[in-house]
């Protein structure tokens, strides 16, 4: 059949061409290896065509079942049910966000996802360090440097306020 988005003679494979097929072919066909470890052709010639031998045949459903195997291992997950949780997040936080953020999350894993326990620490680690080596799973607070492997995520901005009593010195010039 034409496929009129790949005429003949172009360079592109045509749509749904596993390239990992011509992998298993050159494998197949270099020094035919697949007799000397199966002990078997796989396929013998049938008039114009090749047909499966009966140990192919036999190899073909356990050949698909790695194959399918394989492919689930190696394609990401639809997710996790966080129902079916049961461990425990370490969340640093300076205690002024922990303070803001605690209550909304204790009520958000108690309702969604009852077997997870969240330990709060003050903001005494490191960040970056801190999540790369599992010391925490969460830091919430102003960050300054990221390192390429930290997924950062703005949950809001804060603007901050000072307020002293007339005539105080901090008054006199800009705050830093």
């Amino acid at each position: 059949m034409n496929d009129p988005a790949n005429p003949p003679g172009s360079s592109g494979p045509p749509p749904g061409l596993d390239a990992n097929l011509a992998v298993a072919l050159h494998a197949l066909l270099a020094e035919q290896v697949y007799k000397r470890q199966l002990q078997d052709p796989l396929l013998v010639r049938a008039g114009q065509s090749m047909v499966p031998t009966p140990r192919a045949q036999a190899l073909r459903e356990e050949a698909a079942a790695v194959v399918r195997s394989l492919g689930a291992l190696l394609t990401p997950g639809t997710g996790v049910d966080p129902a079916t949780l049961r461990t425990t997040f370490t969340v640093q936080a300076a205690d002024l966000i922990g303070a803001a953020l605690s209550p909304g999350l204790l009520e958000l894993a108690r309702r969604e996802a009852p077997g997870v326990s969240l330990r709060f620490r003050a903001e005494d680690l490191e960040g970056g360090p801190a999540l790369r080596d599992g010391r925490i799973d969460l830091e919430a607070g102003a960050i300054g440097h990221v390192d390429p492997e930290t997924k950062v995520e703005e949950l809001v901005t804060l603007r901050m306020a000072a307020a002293v009593r007339p005539g105080h010195p901090l008054a006199e010039k800009p705050l830093t």
